[in-house]
């Protein structure tokens, strides 16, 4: 009788796991075979000047994202206007702020990725110096038993070059920009990198000492 339990159990265990290990794989195939939207807002903590929370400058101040991005903003098909302002309430709420300076607002259909490198979408915002942008990121999408953002961003900051500090920078870390081509160098950066679980429909907050991120993951229409 015994013996007949412990083989009852062991076949409704071994069931309860085929049925799990069924329904994990039902439900990566569904993220991967279903398209998502990505609405986003990237902003700055004005009111959050201390530099303990800002890193020394690198050597090279022109740092590189770890995974490079294959596609921009600007390469993916956008989404209609009514799909796109889901998120416009709080943007509005956050440019009435003085707290707060919006760096990044759109909306974009983004790839999944199921290995475990995602293939990421490059970002880029704020003022420009040359080729470099003040915001630089990457946003990626993976898809395995549950959905993660993976994000990669750099926000850098540029002070004109003094004619006394010409002689102790790299010219190599200096850009030029403006209609006089006046010399600028990165003074301050922050690198903000991490992996979020998504669940579509919900509005996450991403933070940091230097900045901030709202994110809405809905599922796009075929």
């Amino acid at each position: 009788m015994v013996n007949k339990t412990r083989l009852v159990i062991h076949l409704v265990s071994t069931v309860f796991i085929l049925l799990s290990a069924c329904y994990s794989i039902a439900q990566e195939n569904h993220f991967t075979k279903q398209p998502f939207q990505v609405e986003m807002i990237v902003f700055q903590h004005e009111t959050l000047s201390d530099d303990r929370w800002w890193p020394p400058v690198r050597l090279n101040p022109f740092a590189k994202l770890i995974n490079p991005p294959t596609i921009t903003v600007n390469d993916i098909e956008r989404l209609s206007t009514t799909h796109t302002n889901q998120l416009k309430d709080s943007l509005q709420k956050l440019q009435q702020s003085n707290k707060y300076n919006v760096l990044f607002y759109s909306s974009w259909q983004q790839p999944i990725q199921t290995s475990p490198a995602p293939s990421p979408t490059l970002l880029k915002a704020g003022g420009q110096y040359g080729e470099h942008h003040e915001l630089v990121g990457s946003v990626g999408l993976l898809a395995d038993k549950e959905l993660r953002l993976t994000l990669d961003f750099w926000w850098r900051e540029f002070d004109p070059v003094q004619p006394h500090q010409r002689t102790y920078i790299n010219p190599n870390h200096l850009v030029k920009a403006g209609p006089e081509q006046t010399e600028y160098q990165i003074s301050r950066n922050f690198h903000l990198r991490q992996q979020q679980l998504l669940k579509p429909n919900q509005i996450y907050y991403v933070d940091s000492p230097v900045l901030g991120m709202l994110v809405l993951l809905t599922p796009s229409q075929p």
